[in-house]
């Protein structure tokens, strides 16, 4: 969660300006396995 923290606020702030396929990749790993696990979270409380 972090992670995404930083990126969008380089992505705000213009510190970043592209990302490459392998970099995208990742991102989306990480964001994928995060809502699985506060999906998880989230199931387990109801």
């Amino acid at each position: 969660m972090n992670n995404f923290y930083h990126l969008s606020k380089k992505i705000t702030h213009r510190e970043i300006k592209e990302i490459k396929g392998e970099e995208y990749e990742l991102y989306y790993k990480d964001a994928d396995e995060f809502v699985r696990r506060m999906k998880k979270l989230v199931e387990k409380k109801v």
